[in-house]
């Protein structure tokens, strides 16, 4: 049976799910997020060498899905670029959210409810959200 080929607009529309669900791995790992939580599951924190392990792990899958043309090879280290400023990012998140954590770990739960407050929450948040928009704005633009 001799060769199929297929035009490029057909290698691309099979190309974009692969590397959209290769993108979506790049999502964050169950266990980076987790913390030690009273009464909860308790999971381990991934070390700065064990998460930029991973983050390297998840870059090279990303390329190898990809199969990247010559032309295509060139545009990559703005994306690996990219990839890495999210996982920084995340880094960065969820160790101001363990130092939170630890705040509030030396209330008990009359205090935490005493002194919570809405507005303060609704700002972190909103600037969390800023920041992953920001980074994922970056990563669509590479």
């Amino acid at each position: 049976m001799p060769p199929v080929l297929i035009s490029w607009e057909d290698a691309m529309l099979r190309l974009v799910p692969l590397a959209f669900a290769a993108l979506l791995m790049l999502g964050p790992p169950s266990s980076a997020g987790a913390q030690n939580v009273p009464g909860g599951p308790s999971r381990e924190r991934l070390t700065p060498s064990e998460f930029e392990a991973l983050t390297d792990a998840r870059i090279a899958i990303v390329k190898f899905a990809l199969q990247m043309a010559p032309a295509q090879e060139k545009l990559w280290p703005a994306v690996e670029q990219a990839i890495r400023s999210r996982a920084a990012g995340r880094q960065a998140r969820l160790a101001e959210r363990e130092a939170r954590a630890a705040e509030l770990r030396d209330q008990n739960a009359i205090e935490l409810l005493q002194n919570r407050n809405p507005i303060d929450f609704l700002h972190r948040r909103a600037d969390a959200l800023a920041q992953r928009s920001a980074e994922l704005n970056r990563l669509a633009d590479a």
